[in-house]
């Protein structure tokens, strides 16, 4: 998720997480959601940002593996390019922080 100013350089939304590493707003597909209509409902449900504009040209899969205790979880992450003119972030539960930043911070 991305903002900015007029004749800004852009900045990125990250989360700051319970667990303790940052992050972007992500989630779940929930049942009858494509990738766009889940990644507009987790931005919405994290953030509170309701404006969110996806830009053509960018669309990431990455699939990576961790362990959770004994438990191999397999992970397939969606990445968009968004654009919101948005400033105010409205944290959820799941998050003890905000930042934006740009990308060579």
């Amino acid at each position: 998720m991305g903002r900015r100013e007029d004749n800004a350089e852009p900045e990125y939304l990250l989360l700051h997480y319970t667990t303790g590493h940052w992050d972007f707003p992500k989630g779940n597909i929930e049942s009858g959601e494509n990738e766009k209509q889940a990644a507009t409902r987790e931005i919405r449900e994290e953030t509170g940002i309701t404006d969110v504009e996806f830009l053509d040209g960018f669309h990431m899969k990455i699939e990576y593996k961790y362990r959770h205790g004994k438990r191999l979880v397999q992970k397939e992450v969606v990445l968009f390019l968004a654009r919101t003119r948005t400033h105010q972030v409205t944290l959820s539960h799941e998050h003890i922080g905000f930042a934006w930043r740009k990308f060579d911070d």
